[in-house]
């Protein structure tokens, strides 16, 4: 009767109720299916369980059915990457990428690591941890592969504190005429950087400001002096550190 069982399908446009009636069978699926294959397991009967469980290799998948969500938290050095998916993961594989943005390198994603759905039991929640090497501003994007289909999770972003004063060798070395230099600072505090040439001479100051902590770079251009070697001298309190750089024109 209309009081008893289960009610399902859309609404009427005439009456404005649900469907109610005796049902055969109902299916519910983990990903998109076409006509076609619908039909097919209909066919074939729920005792099908290897069809239903292999269903998203039947479907067509996009970025939102396998990413549901993606998102960092930082731990010191580490980056810990979580995501979900809204459907059950049984094969393919996760490629974690990573872009370096404090290094020059642009849009130069590299694979850390990957992760074999296969061995995940069905798995919705991922998870993997990234030791940085350097303190800096990283972003991290997911990729899912799977029989020359490739699909791209959102990009977020994370940046690593120094624990200490850190000045890098500059790059490109040799250069000509500009060159980059990058430093990291652990705590807020006031940053000197000096260049001086073989003479020990100061050539220029293109830093005497306040820096919160975080990691930096500056482009210097030393296009008005000659072919040398050139000292660039990073001070902040007690601390200072100089190294060599090449000019070559």
């Amino acid at each position: 009767s209309a009081d008893e069982g289960i009610s399902i399908g859309r609404r009427r446009s005439t009456n404005n109720k649900f469907y109610n009636g005796s049902i055969d069978e109902v299916a519910i699926y983990n990903g998109v299916l076409d006509a076609a294959s619908i039909l097919e397991h209909y066919n074939n009967g729920l005792a099908n369980l290897a069809y239903c469980e292999n269903v998203l290799a039947k479907s067509t998948v996009s970025n939102i059915d396998i990413f549901y969500s993606f998102a960092g938290n930082v731990k010191g050095s580490s980056v810990e990457l979580y995501w979900e998916t809204n459907i059950n993961m049984n094969e393919g594989v996760f490629i974690i990428e990573r872009n370096d943005n404090t290094l020059g390198n642009g849009s130069n994603w590299q694979e850390i690591t990957n992760i074999n759905i296969a061995n995940n039991n069905y798995s919705r929640s991922f998870k993997f941890v990234d030791v940085a090497n350097d303190a800096g501003k990283y972003s991290y994007r997911v990729k899912y592969s799977k029989g020359g289909t490739e699909i791209y999770s959102t990009q977020i972003s994370a940046e690593v504190l120094p624990v200490d004063y850190v000045l890098y060798q500059n790059y490109p070395n040799p250069f000509n005429p500009a060159t980059r230099i990058k430093f990291a600072v652990p705590t807020g505090s006031k940053i000197t950087l000096e260049i001086y040439n073989q003479l020990g001479e100061l050539i220029a100051q293109p830093l005497n400001n306040f820096f919160e902590a975080g990691s930096y770079d500056i482009d210097v251009d030393l296009s008005g002096f000659a072919t040398g070697m050139y000292f660039y001298k990073l001070t902040s309190g007690q601390f200072t550190e100089t190294k060599k750089m090449m000019l070559v024109k």
